[in-house]
C-alpha cells in the first residue's frame, strides 16, 4: 500500500507535481512512462483556470483532478491532512495602456505572492506612470531616474527587483 499525502500549502504543490508526473506517466504501475498520458494530464491541469496559485478556484479543481487519478490507481491510498493558511485574494488586477492618441487598452494582470511579508497593492485610484523596461533587472538596465515611472521587469529577474531601489 502506498500513501500520499497534501497539505494546504506547499504540500499540496508537491502532490500536483508527484501525482502527474508519476501516476499519469505509468511509473507507479510499475509500466514504462507514458508520453501521451502525461500530455493529456498536462492539457487537464492547464485547463482548469486561469490561475491555479493557493487557495484560487483553479488551484481547487487542479487538486481534484489530481485526486481523481491517483483513485484510478491500483493499490494506492491517498491521506489528506489539512491546516489552515493565510491566502492573498486579488479583487481585481488590470493594466491600462493608454496611447499618445488617448486610446486605452485594457489588459487583465496576474499579480505575484506578496514580497516578504507585504502583499502587492495599490491605492483605491491605481497608479500611473511611463513604464521603464528594465529587463533582467541587472544594473546596467536601471535607468539613472526611476522617479515617477513604473519599473517593469521579467519574472525570472527573481531578486533583482530590489536593485529598483
Amino acid at each position: 500500500m502506498r500513501w500520499w499525502w497534501r497539505s494546504t500549502a506547499a504540500g499540496r504543490g508537491a502532490l500536483v507535481a508527484m501525482a502527474v508526473l508519476a501516476a499519469c506517466t505509468g511509473s507507479l504501475r510499475g509500466g514504462a512512462p507514458d508520453i501521451e498520458a502525461f500530455r493529456r494530464d498536462v492539457r487537464e491541469i492547464c485547463a482548469c483556470g486561469e490561475s491555479r496559485v493557493l487557495g484560487s478556484a483553479g488551484f481547487d479543481a487542479t487538486v481534484n483532478y489530481v485526486r481523481r487519478r491517483i483513485a484510478e490507481l491500483d493499490n494506492v491510498e491517498l491521506r489528506e491532512q489539512t491546516w489552515p493558511v493565510l491566502v492573498p485574494v486579488t479583487r481585481r488586477a488590470e493594466l491600462i495602456c493608454r496611447g499618445t492618441d488617448g486610446t486605452a487598452v485594457v489588459h487583465r494582470i496576474y499579480p505575484f505572492w506578496p514580497a516578504s511579508v507585504r502583499v502587492n497593492s495599490t491605492p483605491a485610484g491605481g497608479i500611473s506612470g511611463e513604464l521603464a523596461y528594465l529587463g533582467d533587472g541587472g544594473y546596467g538596465r536601471i535607468p539613472g531616474d526611476l522617479r515617477g515611472r513604473i519599473a517593469v521587469m521579467e519574472s525570472t529577474a527573481g531578486a533583482s527587483w530590489t536593485q529598483a531601489f
